[in-house]
């Protein structure tokens, strides 16, 4: 079970729906492997769009792709599993 900080959930929060930006590892660390849900709840409940980011590993040199766009509607299941299948598609080797 993954211990929640709501008081940084209330930040970013607060972030998003001043306007501002966050970065976030959906998976919910930086090794992780399993999406979690908490970027697609700070989407819908700051109102603010996700804009996906795929990284692929090419020998020595990380390729970063960014793809457009996702906006905060649905549940926090359907945005998630949304947000995973473009994190791999974008995650893919070219």
């Amino acid at each position: 079970m993954r211990a929640t900080n709501l008081g940084a959930i209330r930040s970013a929060l607060r972030i998003l729906q001043s306007g501002g930006t966050l970065g976030i590892f959906p998976e919910g660390t930086r090794g992780g492997q399993e999406l979690q849900g908490g970027t697609a709840l700070l989407a819908l409940k700051g109102k603010a769009p996700v804009t996906p980011v795929g990284l692929h590993l090419k020998g020595r040199t990380w390729v970063v792709r960014f793809g457009p766009p996702i906006e905060p509607k649905g549940s926090v299941k359907e945005l998630t599993t949304l947000i995973g299948a473009e994190l791999d598609r974008l995650s893919e080797p070219l």
